[in-house]
């Protein structure tokens, strides 16, 4: 009898045996690699919660499926040290946002997959053979920031209908960092000089130059101010500028929505939200098995003029009504 039922018992544990195996085994995650500029504490922002909702449109859910690791560089000189850390933590595929952290990645990363979003010029920047082709291990999404200068002048004009002096607020140039501040600065005068208006240059190279360049432009009489886009000490010191530029009574034009909801009276941009909820899509593709080089860089479509009717108040401005009607965000 024993001798019969022993076949049993040991086919039964063979077959729990691997079944057993089989349930411990997890399903698989996706480490994300996120860089974008901000404070080191890199608080939750606008574009990261949209790019999460983005995951999740296409049912991948944080915990669950991916894990996002996120890093902040506070300037665009840290931006290779905290890119270090991201790679250190081996991820799948690395999320690019803005210029700076792409260039970083395109030369530090060669082997993991990117997607950067926020890009004012990939194929200028040598991020990317061509849009329609990229051709390497990048792929993402443009801004067409580099365009949009013209027509912030014009904005700025039209909201400041007296305005004849303005000046440009930027950094160093430094092509190796995606600061291309010669380029900001040009697009600015042509546009300036189109409506006969002036412009002057200031340059920042950290927080602590802020206050003293508003003192200096409000010592030359400039009347208001543009943000250069490629700065990561702006979008990490937006409240500060902000605050200065109520302070010394300067109306200014920012690049991102975010600086204008810390405080800044308008910015006119591509869709933030639109940019990095496409920029997970192109992350989800490559995770089922696309290549970077064979998705198309995407440009915008939708656009944004944003407008903090609180600040206008704070600056004893009255905004035109007819601009009012074309902002798709006034806040009050």
């Amino acid at each position: 009898m024993h001798h019969r039922a022993f076949p049993v018992v040991v086919a039964l544990g063979i077959l729990v045996v691997p079944l057993a195996v089989g349930a411990q085994q997890p399903p698989k995650m996706y480490r994300i690699g996120y860089l974008a500029p901000g404070p080191a504490g890199c608080p939750l922002t606008a574009p990261t919660r949209a790019f999460l909702q983005g995951l999740g449109d296409a049912s991948y859910i944080e915990g669950r499926d991916v894990i996002l690791d996120r890093r902040c560089f506070p300037t665009n000189d840290m931006v290779g040290k905290v890119l270090a850390d991201v790679l250190n933590a081996t991820p799948n595929i690395l999320v690019a946002a803005g210029t700076p952290a792409a260039l970083a990645m395109r030369d530090r990363a060669l082997a993991i997959p990117i997607v950067f979003a926020d890009v004012a010029d990939p194929v200028g920047s040598r991020l990317v053979q061509s849009l329609a082709r990229p051709g390497s291990n990048m792929t993402g999404l443009a801004n067409l920031t580099l365009d949009l200068n013209a027509k912030r002048v014009q904005i700025l004009k039209e909201a400041l209908p007296g305005v004849r002096l303005i000046a440009t607020l930027g950094t160093p140039e430094d092509p190796a960092l995606g600061l291309a501040t010669e380029q900001f600065r040009g697009e600015i005068e042509q546009a300036g000089s189109m409506l006969s208006l002036q412009v002057r240059h200031f340059t920042v190279r950290t927080a602590a130059d802020l206050p003293g360049a508003f003192h200096a432009m409000k010592k030359d009489g400039v009347q208001a101010f543009i943000v250069q886009h490629t700065g990561a000490l702006f979008w990490t010191e937006r409240a500060q500028i902000a605050d200065l530029a109520t302070k010394h009574q300067l109306p200014g034009m920012y690049p991102f929505r975010g600086q204008v909801e810390a405080g800044g009276l308008i910015s006119y941009t591509a869709d933030q939200a639109e940019i990095y909820r496409k920029a997970a899509g192109y992350v989800v593709k490559i995770l089922k098995g696309a290549k970077p080089g064979d998705l198309p860089v995407e440009q915008p479509t939708k656009f944004e003029l944003v407008i903090n009717l609180k600040t206008a108040k704070a600056l004893g401005l009255t905004i035109p009504q007819s601009l009012l009607l074309r902002a798709e965000h006034v806040i009050e």
